[in-house]
């Protein structure tokens, strides 16, 4: 592999592993989102400025990378339940859609200039991960793009991420445990793949939206009425 990824929400755990497991194929990454953190052991892994985002944040990328080939949206981690019960969800999940467009808008614009890109969106299915209603949203988005962008040649997906089991843990007889994030982190070389990310363009990977372990499972859910 060898291309340029912006990854955002660099605070969530699996970031800097997946960052990891890019550079050790080839890859060149930026990591942004990370406030809070120490900056990643890999010193070829720059750390983005704090408040940085949309063409600002692209910049910064394009400068480290000299270009930029990826976008990886990471999982906000928004607790929507909590957002719910405080009436805040309508603003929040707004703003987290505008740097979302944002951010996604300039890196389109970075990458149509050479007519090859990859946008994907991770969400992680665990309680405190992407909630029903962003969740829903992303994916909307992203099938929306994959259709938009494709006479630009830019491929968009969705992959769906699981926490491993404890090492001293042992798997269900019903329900495998979930490898380790660098097995996971093979779903997202196929989404950053310029060969195989055009043939799984508007493809939900690792977990379709009606798949039980992409549901969160918090029960202050149960609350919400249908529909």
């Amino acid at each position: 592999m060898s291309s340029r990824v912006l990854m955002t929400c660099a605070a969530w755990a699996p970031l800097p592993e997946f960052a990891r497991h890019l550079l050790a194929r080839g890859a060149r990454v930026v990591l942004a989102g990370g406030e809070g953190i120490a900056p990643p052991q890999a010193a070829a892994i720059p750390l983005a400025p704090p408040g940085l985002g949309g063409a600002a944040l692209v910049g910064f990328a394009r400068e480290c990378l000299d270009g930029l080939d990826a976008l990886v949206h990471g999982d906000e981690g928004v607790d929507e339940a909590a957002l719910l019960d405080s009436g805040a969800l309508p603003d929040r999940v707004a703003e987290v859609f505008a740097a979302i467009h944002a951010l996604t808008r300039a890196a389109v614009a970075e990458m149509a200039r050479r007519r090859e890109g990859r946008i994907v969106f991770l969400f992680r299915a665990e309680p405190g991960g992407t909630g029903p209603v962003l969740r829903s949203g992303k994916l909307a988005l992203m099938r929306s793009l994959a259709a938009e962008l494709q006479p630009l040649g830019i491929a968009c997906a969705a992959v769906t991420v699981r926490p491993p089991a404890p090492a001293a843990g042992r798997a269900s007889r019903r329900a495998p445990a979930p490898p380790s994030w660098e097995r996971q982190a093979e779903l997202l070389d196929v989404a950053l793949s310029p060969t195989l990310a055009p043939l799984v363009s508007g493809q939900h990977l690792g977990g379709g939206p009606d798949d039980p372990e992409a549901r969160p499972t918090h029960a202050a859910w149960r609350r919400v009425p249908p529909g």
